[in-house]
């Protein structure tokens, strides 16, 4: 990540009018989404040639006209899985002969891999709890169990003042389909590039945790996501007090005006597994 925000605070102090892009860094590959006029590009493609000290032009899979999408000078995103940089430069020669592909599905495909095939999964739930480290510890025992690779993820804003936040994925083989769960930490929620990933997820499970304190907030971070989210969720709301549980399913419900379901549930291994893939609890608001 230290290499990542260098490359932003180059991109912030040695502006180019007019450019935004995205880099990502995975599998020992730095790959840019630059958006912005021609003479843009090349300026900055040359000038990274140079810094980088590489004796060819950086390797360009995709470059064609249309409307921008990205909205920041530089956002941030680092992938850690056990893939080598050959399997990675396969993965981008894939994606390179898929004909009708736009940028934005060709940099999910690189960003965003499943580890059970080519493509996205079809089927996506998310976690998110009060404790960052007890949700993602929980999701890391379903990869243990299934015997499936964990990706580690951390994104990063055109904001030079801030840091990163942390997600991760695990795709599991859940009646014969392959199924992505995700899970972020509750700051990953107010992160642009962190909502574009959860596009198409089914569910988002909230583990809302003991301290009261804590699920109030946490609570706030979903409503605020939600209201930045064009694609919204079904809401889980999982709690170890009833009590807590049942105000915050009406403070929710009440706030994003939709139907916000609750149980209540020790955060255990098997038990998250009913959350995420079973029926949804019976009571809601």
């Amino acid at each position: 990540m230290e290499e990542l925000f260098a490359a932003r605070e180059r991109a912030l102090t040695e502006p180019v009018e007019g450019l935004n892009g995205s880099l990502m860094y995975s599998s020992g590959w730095f790959v840019l989404w630059m958006e912005g006029s021609d003479e843009a590009i090349d300026m900055v493609l040359k000038r990274s040639s140079k810094r980088l000290r590489l004796h060819t032009q950086p390797r360009v899979i995709h470059r064609s006209r249309g409307p921008a999408t990205l909205k920041e000078p530089l956002t941030l995103l680092s992938n850690q899985w056990p893939e080598t940089p050959g399997e990675f430069a396969r993965r981008i020669d894939g994606v390179e002969k898929m004909p009708g592909l736009e940028p934005r599905e060709m940099w999910r495909r690189l960003a965003e891999p499943c580890s059970l095939g080519d493509g996205s999964p079809p089927r996506r739930v998310a976690l998110v709890g009060a404790d960052d480290m007890r949700s993602i510890e929980l999701v890391r025992k379903l990869a243990d169990r299934f015997d499936v690779p964990m990706v580690y993820q951390r994104f990063a804003n055109s904001d030079k003042g801030t840091r990163d936040v942390g997600a991760a994925y695990v795709d599991l083989p859940i009646d014969g389909e392959p199924t992505r769960v995700q899970v972020l930490s509750r700051r990953a929620l107010g992160h642009r590039m962190v909502r574009e990933s959860l596009k198409g997820v089914e569910k988002l499970a909230v583990l809302l945790g003991p301290r009261p304190a804590s699920a109030i907030e946490l609570a706030d971070s979903v409503a605020g996501f939600v209201h930045a989210s064009q694609h919204v969720p079904y809401i889980d709301l999982v709690g170890q007090s009833a009590e807590t549980a049942h105000s915050l399913t009406e403070y929710l419900s009440r706030k994003l005006r939709s139907a916000v379901t609750s149980r209540v549930s020790e955060a255990t291994e098997s038990r998250l597994f009913d959350v995420l893939f079973g029926p949804p609890p019976l009571q809601a608001t």
